[in-house]
């Protein structure tokens, strides 16, 4: 008969197993043609501005009325003369472990327990017992001991990849009322999660499960700016990151009221962009030139439109990025733009390392699939946790397949 492990002896054998094949947590940098997701920065009214000589091409001036908003309500201005110094606000956290959390890690279960805690197991329990006396007659209550030996079967199944995911939701293709088709995605069904991660770490610092639009409601208005407000709550000093479904000058506002800068693409169709940013072509050229930059300001706000590709206009937001600065490269890309490219991954790039050693299994109920995600993700976490407190640890096993950063 195999072999029934408890969570703590899994974590055991997956802490200490060694599969040689490394893992490369770096994000590739996608082509800012395709710029997506999530970054956030800060406030209020100026100007847009052509290439500086020293930055690259420069683009003729051209008539102050198209710098207005679609909408009239702002006015941007072509340089930055009046648009003020970024100064990040003081952290409300302190960055890395609390000192809670450090004074009650000993080792890697210790780690797992802190967010899987035991009120959590008990609250399980209890509803799974509820769950089971009601639907199977003759049920017998499961104990934490039994709970916490399931989940070690499932984190060890993950160690040994019965399957491997690397997408943004959880795939799931039973009865949902909230289940979600991703066209776009390799699983195209599944449940839709809100994350805000940490940029270095992917450290998972808030979930929320999205459950669809309630039956008879008209769609939710401005849902991308209620998301971000609820997914950042408590933080400050921080940059958010985020792609064009979210990002909108008001959210960027009310993000700066917060002590929050953000940075993100924004859709071409928002009412507070400038005319003149949203074409790929103007009165003074046929067609804007490839790698070109053209900027917008106002006090606290730096609207920039890049030219990729010939026809193709990338638009980006920032409240932290206050100049017009691009890169000295070939493609001469603007510092927004890098910016945005080096941090948008910190979702993804926790999708793939929790793909790597996912204990998601086919199910058709989702309370089950969701569960099977939140071991996951735990495990992650306690995976960082740990090495920060014990680096060496992630020295010695930096080519483990089993919780690769």
């Amino acid at each position: 008969m195999a072999k029934v492990y408890t969570t703590k002896e899994a974590l055991e054998i997956v802490m200490e197993s060694d599969c040689g094949d490394g893992s490369s947590s770096s994000d590739s940098e996608t082509d800012t043609e395709e710029a997506s997701e999530f970054e956030p920065e800060q406030l209020e009214s100026s100007s847009s501005s052509a290439d500086s000589s020293e930055e690259g091409e420069q683009e003729p001036e051209v008539e102050a009325e198209g710098w207005a908003s679609k909408n009239g309500k702002i006015v941007w201005s072509a340089t930055n003369n009046q648009t003020l110094r970024y100064i990040p606000a003081a952290r409300g956290l302190v960055p890395g472990p609390t000192h809670y959390a450090a004074a009650r890690i000993r080792d890697p279960m210790t780690s797992f327990s802190l967010l899987l805690t035991a009120e959590i197991i008990q609250h399980i329990l209890a509803v799974t017992n509820l769950h089971g006396r009601r639907e199977i007659t003759g049920w017998r209550d499961l104990d934490a001991e039994e709970l916490q030996a399931y989940m070690g079967l499932i984190i060890l199944a993950g160690v040994y990849r019965d399957i491997c995911i690397n997408e943004q939701l959880v795939p799931f293709k039973g009865r949902c009322r909230f289940r979600q088709y991703m066209p776009k995605k390799p699983a195209k069904y599944g449940l839709k999660i809100w994350a805000t991660c940490d940029v270095k770490t992917s450290y998972a610092w808030r979930l929320q499960v999205y459950t669809g639009k309630e039956g008879g409601r008209p769609a939710e208005i401005n849902q991308g700016m209620r998301v971000v407000l609820e997914m950042t709550e408590g933080l400050q000093g921080n940059v958010i990151t985020c792609d064009n479904f979210f990002t909108s000058f008001g959210l960027s506002e009310e993000l700066l009221r917060r002590k929050l800068a953000l940075v993100g693409t924004i859709r071409r169709n928002k009412p507070e962009l400038p005319r003149h940013l949203l074409q790929a072509k103007n009165q003074f050229f046929k067609q804007r030139k490839v790698f070109s930059s053209l900027f917008a300001f106002t006090t606290n706000h730096t609207l920039v439109s890049y030219i990729p590709r010939r026809g193709k206009n990338v638009l980006l937001l920032s409240t932290k990025h206050r100049d017009p600065h691009v890169s000295d490269d070939a493609k001469r890309k603007p510092t927004i733009i890098q910016d945005y490219n080096r941090c948008k991954g910190g979702v993804d790039n926790l999708d793939k390392v929790v793909g790597t050693y996912s204990c998601r299994r086919r199910t058709n109920r989702w309370p089950l699939a969701l569960f099977h995600n939140l071991i996951d993700v735990s495990l992650y976490n306690a995976f960082v946790l740990w090495t920060s407190i014990e680096p060496s640890w992630e020295q010695q096993k930096a080519h483990s397949l089993v919780l690769p950063l």
